[in-house]
């Protein structure tokens, strides 16, 4: 058998799915819950609107879920809680378009949540997976031999190192200040990532380590999981030459790069600036295949 490649025993609906992962608390192993009402349609693409999924357990609005001008393929990761490399399928998954309004149970958790999303896709889109765990390659995101650069805001009354703008209020998608940080109310978690012409960077605010990492994942589009074993929360910002746009290769009017690009990588600027470092692992990581998918979802 091939090492890099353990095939999963089972193969099944994510329905049976459900079923045999038991009983969650609360509810019976028969009857896992379920939106109470769900309005599943096909969208024209737009690009006026930006794609958008929202709502659900520790959001602003619990008792909705909102999906907006995305592709199933959008769906799937939210869903499964996927980074892009984990999930294979044909093309069109992220080619056809989908606007999903649904009522949430009021005290759903996450887990039922997620549960709930992906009972969802099975019983409008037909959907049959399976699932594979494949040995890859991918970073650890580790504490620097020369110590950690940033402080451990949890215990702070104020939140070092957020934005001094509107503090007490957050709403609607992150926000950055003119001082370069994230505007977020008191106690209130966010890492986002931003993308300028040649750089880019992530910027947090009260963030677990653990998030930081996920941000990367979807950033590198690669594998990071987090081995740094702190457990405090920190407020940062970050910059760095976007992967994609290596100053050697790159080419200008005047032969030279322009004065404000920072030509630092994200592996040197996360270890000169915040004292972590990726180090490049082996890791085994599950994937989602896609065996059956409808175009057109069942009517409502």
């Amino acid at each position: 058998m091939n090492q890099a490649l353990v095939k999963v025993t089972w193969r099944c609906t994510i329905l049976y799915f459900l079923f045999m992962l038991g009983p969650l608390s609360g509810q019976t192993a028969d009857r896992p819950k379920i939106f109470e009402a769900a309005s599943v349609k096909r969208a024209h693409w737009n690009s006026d609107v930006s794609p958008s999924i929202r709502g659900g357990p520790g959001s602003r609005s619990p008792d909705e879920f909102i999906a907006t001008n995305v592709s199933l393929k959008d769906l799937l990761l939210a869903a499964f809680e996927l980074n892009t490399y984990q999930l294979y399928g044909p093309a069109w998954l992220g080619v056809e378009h989908y606007e999903i309004v649904a009522k949430v149970t009021p005290g759903t958790s996450r887990k039922d949540f997620q549960l709930m999303q992906q009972a969802l896709l099975v019983e409008r889109f037909d959907l049959k997976v399976h699932r594979e765990e494949r040995a890859i390659k991918g970073l650890a995101l580790i504490v620097d031999k020369g110590g950690l650069k940033i402080k451990d805001v949890s215990n702070d009354s104020i939140s070092t190192g957020v934005s001094a703008e509107a503090p007490n209020a957050s709403t609607g998608p992150a926000k950055i200040g003119k001082d370069g940080l994230l505007i977020v109310a008191p106690g209130e978690t966010r890492v986002s990532w931003y993308k300028g012409g040649l750089t880019e960077g992530i910027i947090g605010a009260n963030a677990p380590m653990a998030r930081v990492a996920t941000v990367l994942s979807y950033l590198l589009k690669m594998e990071v999981i987090d081995q740094t074993g702190l457990a405090g929360k920190y407020t940062f910002r970050v910059d760095f030459l976007r992967p994609d746009r290596d100053p050697q290769t790159l080419h200008y009017a005047n032969g030279q790069p322009p004065p404000e690009v920072n030509e630092v990588d994200v592996f040197t600027s996360f270890r000169e600036h915040l004292g972590l470092r990726l180090e490049r692992q082996q890791m085994r990581v599950s994937m989602l295949y896609i065996d059956n998918a409808s175009k057109i979802p069942i009517a409502n």
